[in-house]
């Protein structure tokens, strides 16, 4: 799936750059593509979702995987990324975001979810174009970082961030045991991608922000809200 992003702003540390600019995954501006995927419930080797991504080095993969009934484990690739894929904070183990840097160019490479049993699950990963930098940490250091909530019927789709670094992209993912009906964008954000899958949905936003944020609320609107939870972090740009 290829997901238009005609106005995206990601994170580029580059000698004499500094600021969020729109660089995309080393392609052409206006095009970046995103990768989703779901798993059945109690199909055949259901315990993971494997989904084909293309990358290039120096890229960083944001993935988040949700199941409301199962505990995601890992996310793992089956080569590009050697070190690994590292699971973000202590947040709920139903739904987790994962990066994972990439060191050799990936085309057509596996990257797997795995969760602990044979319930329904969703999996998107978003790769990035210089979101790395080996003398800063990649995440926002705020402790309130990350923050989660759900799962709840009436609330657990509302998240808030709050940053230290005034130079931000901002993440939030929202997800639910049942299908997000009537699925509303945050203001002022935009969409990642949105799995659909009614068992397990899944969808994702980011946000550019040039200014320190304090519990900035962000939620996603939805007509029929199922067990929703809701995820929201910080990825740093350069002071």
């Amino acid at each position: 799936m290829t997901l238009s992003l005609n106005n995206a702003w990601f994170v580029d540390r580059g000698v004499g750059k500094g600021v969020l600019t729109t660089a995309i995954n080393n392609s052409p501006p206006g095009e970046i593509t995103v990768v989703t995927g779901e798993k059945k419930s109690g199909s055949a080797a259901a315990t993971t979702v494997v989904l084909v991504v293309t990358a290039n080095v120096g890229d960083t993969l944001l993935a988040w995987v949700y199941s409301h009934d199962d505990t995601v484990t890992s996310v793992t690739a089956a080569s590009g990324v050697s070190l690994g894929f590292t699971a973000r904070g202590s947040a709920s183990t139903h739904l987790k975001f994962f990066i994972g840097r990439v060191d050799s160019a990936m085309v057509g490479v596996n990257v797997t979810a795995t969760v602990s049993g044979t319930n329904g699950a969703s999996f998107i990963v978003l790769p990035i174009r210089g979101a790395y930098n080996s003398t800063m940490a990649f995440f926002d250091p705020n402790s309130a970082l990350p923050f989660h909530n759900g799962p709840n019927d009436s609330t657990g789709q509302n998240s808030s961030i709050t940053t230290t670094n005034p130079r931000t992209m901002l993440v939030y993912a929202c997800a639910a045991k049942g299908p997000l009906v009537n699925l509303t964008d945050p203001s002022g954000w935009t969409g990642i991608a949105n799995t659909g899958y009614v068992n397990a949905d899944l969808a994702t936003w980011y946000k550019l922000v040039n200014a320190a944020q304090n519990g900035l609320a962000v939620a996603a609107g939805t007509s029929d809200a199922h067990e929703t939870e809701s995820y929201g972090d910080a990825i740093n740009g350069q002071l």
